[in-house]
């Protein structure tokens, strides 16, 4: 017997909504994300995994002019295993400050929460 769908993939589409939480890390940094959107996305089933991948404009409250731009671009390919929609690891890029070489790349891991409200 295959594994059921996660809830939030069903006939190709989302049906309802997960929030994933997403830690800032301690920083002495005094800038901050103040809003980021999704600008383009898209889910598909690969070798066992559901496949999130994203791209996204954040805002920066406070930019620092030698590390941060007041708004940057990301992105991220996220995997979640068929069997388990509740967590799921990736690889993440920011151009961040890209013309002084201050953009990001690295692993990231989202972790289903709870009971989060909107």
């Amino acid at each position: 017997h295959a594994p059921a769908s996660p809830p939030w993939v069903e006939g190709g589409g989302c049906r309802g909504a997960y929030y994933y939480q997403v830690d800032d890390l301690p920083s002495d940094r005094p800038s901050r994300t103040r809003r980021s959107d999704i600008v383009a996305s898209s889910l598909r089933k690969d070798d066992g995994h559901y496949v999130f991948s994203y791209i996204a404009k954040a805002q920066v409250s406070n930019p620092d002019p030698t590390t941060d731009e007041q708004v940057y671009m990301f992105s991220a390919e996220v995997r979640f295993r068929d069997t388990d929609p509740n967590v799921g690891e990736g690889q993440y890029w920011t151009n961040r400050k890209y013309s002084s070489g201050h953009n990001a790349a690295g692993e990231i891991r989202l972790i289903r929460t709870e009971g989060v409200q909107r």
